[in-house]
C-alpha cells in the first residue's frame, strides 16, 4: 500500500470485531449489546439519542447517558432503550422496553487509532475523496473504492452516488452524501471514526443506502440526515450524541 499527499502517525495491532449476518446477508456488529450508545453526559442536546422522522426503525438497544428522544410517526424500537435522563416515546410506538434515571454506562466500544492497521492512504490536511485518483479503482467513473484505512488529520468528505468500497475512514471529521453508496468495513468492523470534538464529527447525508460495521465518533457527534431517506445501517452507532433526522432510517444490530 501506498500513502498520498503526506505521511501520518504510526499504527499497531489489528483491533477485531466479530460481525453476525444481518436479515439481507448483510453483517451488523455483534459484541457491543447496542444499535445505538451515545456517552456525552447531561448538559447538552448534543449528546442526546433523537429520532425524529417518520419511520424510523432501531433494531437493538439504545441507550443515553443523557436524554432519549422519539419523534414522529411509525417508528419503531424492538429491544430495550435506557437513559440516564429521560426517554421519551410517542404514544402507540412499538418499544421493547424503557428505563429512566439508571446510571451512566461507559462506551462498550473503546477502539484507538492506534488499534487499526497502517493507513493504505493518508494526508495531513482536509480531502475530498471525489478529487483524489489514487483512491478509485475506475477513475474517473469514481463507483468503487479501493480496500483500506483512509486517514486524515482533517476533514474527510466523499459527496458522489453510486458508490460501493470496504473501507475505514478515520478523520477528524467525515462526511458523506449521496445516493445509493454502500460501505463495509475494511478493518476491525469499522467504517467511520472521527477523531474530533465537533458537534458534526460524522456528518450523514446519504438515501437510498445500506452501511455495514461500526460508525463511531468517541468524542463527538453523529449527525444522520438524509434528504430523501431509505438509509440502514446494520451495525452500531456510538457517539458522544447520536441525531437521526428523515424518514425510513434503520439502524439494525
Amino acid at each position: 500500500t501506498g500513502n498520498a499527499n503526506g505521511a501520518i502517525a504510526t499504527y499497531s495491532a489489528v483491533f477485531t470485531l466479530q460481525l453476525r449476518p444481518g436479515p439481507w446477508g448483510e453483517v451488523a456488529s455483534n459484541p457491543m449489546g447496542y444499535a445505538l450508545f451515545a456517552s456525552g453526559g447531561s448538559g447538552s442536546t448534543n449528546k442526546n439519542i433523537t429520532v425524529s422522522g417518520s419511520n424510523d426503525i432501531v433494531v437493538g438497544n439504545g441507550h443515553s447517558n443523557n436524554n432519549i428522544s422519539f419523534s414522529g410517526v411509525g417508528g419503531s424500537a424492538s429491544d430495550a432503550l435506557s437513559a440516564v435522563g429521560t426517554v421519551t416515546v410517542p404514544g402507540g410506538m412499538p418499544v421493547g422496553s424503557t428505563q429512566q434515571g439508571v446510571t451512566a454506562r461507559t462506551s462498550p466500544y473503546n477502539c484507538q487509532v492506534s488499534d487499526l492497521p497502517s493507513p493504505s492512504f493518508s494526508w495531513g490536511a482536509d480531502v475530498d475523496l471525489s478529487t483524489v485518483q489514487a483512491v478509485w479503482q475506475d477513475w474517473p467513473t469514481r463507483s468503487l473504492l479501493k480496500p483500506g484505512v483512509y486517514y486524515s488529520t482533517g476533514k474527510i468528505t466523499l459527496g458522489l452516488n453510486n458508490v460501493t468500497g470496504t473501507v475505514t475512514f478515520v478523520g477528524n471529521q467525515v462526511w458523506v452524501s449521496g445516493s445509493n453508496v454502500t460501505l463495509w468495513p475494511y478493518a476491525g468492523g469499522m467504517t467511520l471514526f472521527a477523531t474530533g470534538t465537533p458537534t458534526d464529527s460524522i456528518k450523514l447525508t446519504v438515501d437510498a443506502s445500506r452501511w455495514r460495521g461500526v460508525v463511531y465518533a468517541p468524542s463527538g457527534q453523529a449527525l444522520i440526515t438524509p434528504s430523501i431517506g431509505d438509509f440502514t445501517v446494520y451495525g452500531s452507532i456510538v457517539a458522544q450524541g447520536i441525531t437521526l433526522t428523515g424518514q425510513n432510517l434503520r439502524v439494525v444490530h
